[in-house]
């Protein structure tokens, strides 16, 4: 135990060690003297407008988290809700890959502060993500349909543009897909499972096969969860509504920022750049720090006008928002929780 704890360890600071060296080599590209002069211009009341937006994703996602806790008969309130999904940031900020596989630890902060089952808390925060992949590719859609129709895209942004398009219908057919035969594939998954299991439990001692009675139990357990939250027409909607609205709030402290360090661009180019941006989160370093503000900047230096420093500048304001600042409050509730696991 004291084996792996070292190694988590030394895997954070490798992965934050890697994040600085990206930050460092982004840096010293665009030049930290244009970046400075750009900042430099930066208003108290720009600062706290985006901070402000940044905060409004925070909540919005956290109430998207309450909606379908609420559906399973396990309902918190909204500072709660808040909190949690608050929580859950700071896990994924942290840990390398919390980007791709975050949805654990936060499950295991759900059992720990609310009481409620480790596998039901995983199945809340699970559809709490993929509704926020649904409406970020949506979002993305969205703003390349704008670009399109309303403005002219050059060359490059087109092609980011068809890149999205072609993303969103891929994930929307399988989406549908899995939603219209989840039952089907329940089913078709829960025989060869079930024997694997039994094929285990047979083969070991009673401890381990005791274990594996337990992990098809609470596999049932999710299983039936995710099919409640389906089932439950209004929590999705709701759960995507609070999800578009987390997004858009993230869109709009980047749009800004920009507008406030005097470098404009069309909210419709910052729809698609946003979630196209946050791909750059599933780079194995904690949260994505380094690898989204390279994306992002690369992105808007590459499909607008705005120069390097200035975007640069821009993107580092709205990282400090949607970054640092969910990370830090979630840090505060995860120290808490270290005093008290119940709270209200």
């Amino acid at each position: 135990m004291g084996w792996s704890i070292v190694n988590r360890r030394q895997i954070a600071v490798l992965g934050f060690l890697g994040s600085l060296a990206v930050m460092g080599l982004l840096l010293s590209i665009v030049g930290l003297e244009r970046i400075g002069t750009a900042l430099s211009t930066a208003s108290p009341g720009l600062l706290a407008l985006v901070g402000l937006f940044g905060l409004g994703q925070v909540s919005a996602w956290g109430l998207s988290l309450r909606t379908v806790m609420g559906s399973l008969d396990e309902p918190v309130s909204r500072r709660k809700g808040i909190a949690l999904y608050a929580s859950a940031m700071f896990a994924n900020n942290v840990t390398p890959f919390g980007q791709a596989g975050g949805e654990p630890v936060t499950a295991y902060v759900i059992n720990r502060v609310t009481d409620t089952r480790f596998e039901t808390g995983l199945a809340a925060i699970a559809t709490v993500d993929a509704a926020h992949v649904f409406t970020s590719i949506s979002i993305a859609v969205t703003g390349g349909l704008l670009t399109v129709t309303v403005f002219s895209p050059n060359q490059q942004l087109t092609l980011v543009v068809l890149g999205v398009l072609g993303l969103g219908v891929a994930v929307g057919v399988a989406g549908s897909l899995l939603v219209r035969y989840r039952r089907s594939i329940a089913r078709g998954l829960e025989v060869p499972v079930a024997d694997a299991i039994h094929r285990l439990g047979a083969a070991f001692p009673d401890r381990l096969a005791n274990l594996l009675q337990t992990a098809r139990s609470r596999f049932a357990n999710f299983q039936g969860d995710l099919g409640r939250i389906a089932a439950n027409q209004r929590t999705l909607v709701l759960a995507l509504g609070y999800s578009t609205a987390g997004w858009l709030f993230e869109v709009g402290a980047l749009s800004l920022a920009l507008w406030g360090l005097g470098g404009p661009v069309p909210v419709a180019t910052v729809l698609v750049i946003i979630p196209v941006g946050k791909l750059a989160g599933f780079v194995p370093l904690p949260g994505g720090f380094g690898s989204i503000e390279a994306m992002l900047v690369g992105l808007l230096v590459a499909t607008t006008p705005v120069a390097g420093g200035m975007a640069t500048a821009a993107v580092l304001l709205h990282r400090a928002a949607t970054y640092w600042l969910p990370t830090i409050l979630g840090g505060s509730v995860s120290l808490a929780l270290g005093v008290t696991t119940r709270w209200g």
